[in-house]
């Protein structure tokens, strides 16, 4: 019954741990909680911090979802999305919806596969839902979701979003690639190749 937490830091030169950190909790729905334990003291290891910690980290529970098969499907309709599976992948987002209308990534999610799907037009509606949750989303997504405000409300602006936030967070496969294909539709040649070759490298 219960349920355990661990994260390994590995030295690639030599193989060597450097550090095991574990957290400890009772059934399934302690594993976020754990997560967080674990991340947090592993953070602090690596010589962040601890009030930039304190400052940019929410816990999962608030910034995702406390239902564990919320995140599930989530994770789930991720996947599928990634397949190019759009159809399976709202399925999946409405089901995480539906587990936690809280959840405001499940909106999203929505969002994106009915744009992929060309219902741009329905898709306004759970625009308008993740918005009303955007206060408990990371800094991160929510530069995400103003990127698809940007899209579905300002096309205009669309590219500047997305490019900021591939300054902001230049890990980000979602924001280069969108900001490569817009700076490439757009006829800015150059600035497309950069970000591709950015893309490249993930």
């Amino acid at each position: 019954g219960r349920l355990r937490v661990s994260a390994e830091v590995v030295d690639p030169r030599t193989q060597s741990t450097v550090y095991a950190l574990s957290a400890d909790g009772k059934g399934i729905g302690s594993v976020l909680d754990s997560v967080d334990e674990v991340t947090g003291e592993l953070r602090g290891k690596l010589g962040e911090a601890l009030a930039a910690i304190d400052k940019d980290s929410k816990p999962l529970p608030q910034v995702t979802t406390s239902n564990i098969d919320a995140l599930k499907a989530y994770a789930l309709g991720e996947a599928t999305f990634a397949q190019g599976e759009y159809g399976n992948a709202e399925a999946y987002y409405r089901r995480a919806a539906d587990l936690d209308k809280n959840f405001a990534l499940s909106y999203v999610g929505i969002v994106k596969a009915m744009n992929a799907r060309g219902r741009v037009s329905e898709a306004a509606t759970y625009l308008e839902e993740a918005t009303k949750r955007a206060t408990s989303l990371t800094a991160r997504d929510r530069s995400y979701l103003l990127a698809w405000q940007a899209r579905m409300l300002a096309p205009r602006s669309e590219l500047d979003a997305w490019s900021a936030m591939a300054e902001l967070y230049p890990d980000d496969y979602r924001a280069v690639m969108n900001s490569g294909f817009l700076s490439f539709s757009r006829g800015l040649y150059p600035q497309a190749a950069e970000y591709l070759q950015r893309v490249v490298g993930y």
